[in-house]
């Protein structure tokens, strides 16, 4: 399997998984949702409907492409492409209030999409 050599917190394990991306290492994360159904979301592609809440305290639907997750500190972000605004977002998982895991797969492949973050990342940092 191709990817990253990773310390998965929700089980306490090493796995080899092309999912992570740790920034350092994080302790016990607080999510209002099963972590098992993300995985799964993610790992099949399939699309989400998450009940999100801002920073401003207000809850909103989201359609998102699961892609992957990423840990800063203790706080754990789900990074994906959010439909509405056409473009990849990372939302900070203790947020999440309420997912659903949609029948639909995204289109295309994942590697590309993995592939257009990156770049996206990358023009981000640059300017």
């Amino acid at each position: 399997m191709n990817g990253e050599f990773s310390i998965c917190p929700l089980r306490r394990r090493s796995v080899r998984c092309d999912c992570f991306r740790p920034f350092c290492q994080s302790s016990q994360v607080a999510e209002r949702f099963d972590s098992a159904l993300l995985w799964h979301a993610n790992r099949a592609r399939y699309r989400l409907q998450l009940s999100y809440t801002d920073w401003d305290g207000s809850a909103k639907d989201r359609m998102v492409w699961p892609l992957l997750f990423a840990f800063l500190g203790r706080t754990r972000y789900l990074v994906g492409w959010y439909e509405k605004r056409e473009d990849f977002r990372h939302f900070k998982t203790d947020r999440i209030e309420e997912l659903k895991v949609l029948a639909e797969k995204y289109p295309g492949r994942r590697a590309v999409l993995m592939k257009a973050w990156e770049e996206a990342t990358s023009r981000q940092n640059q300017g």
